[in-house]
């Protein structure tokens, strides 16, 4: 049988979000490494190097964020249906507790005798 552990979903979520954090903390710090170099001569070198790990920590936020969004898209997928199945289940219950307890009606003995008396 399948069995997914959302709550282990929405934490490995909120890990990515802390990440993401992280990602623009450290993006935040280059630049401003890299915009202090600006003013330096013989830098230009080590500015490109800073762009370049700068470009390259911007992608890694981005698919960070994509992966972050579809890991809680899925696990809100899978609490919805969950939700829905507990649901049914329930009605199905209901409506079979309801059909046993009409079924299950005590009639008296006498049963024929009342009906003709009521008839005739």
């Amino acid at each position: 049988m399948f069995r997914t552990n959302i709550k282990g979903m929405n934490e490995a979520a909120w890990e990515m979000q802390r990440q993401i954090r992280k990602l623009n903390q450290a993006i935040g710090e280059a630049q401003d490494v890299r915009n202090g170099l600006r003013h330096l001569s013989g830098m230009d070198g080590i500015r490109r190097s800073l762009q370049k790990d700068i470009s390259n920590m911007e992608v890694e936020r981005q698919k960070l964020l994509r992966m972050m969004t579809g890991l809680r898209q899925i696990a809100e997928c899978y609490n919805s249906c969950e939700n829905r199945v507990v649901d049914y289940a329930e009605g199905v219950s209901y409506r079979g507790r309801r059909r046993m307890q009409f079924f299950t009606v005590n009639m008296p003995d006498n049963i024929q005798q009342l009906i003709s008396n009521v008839l005739y």
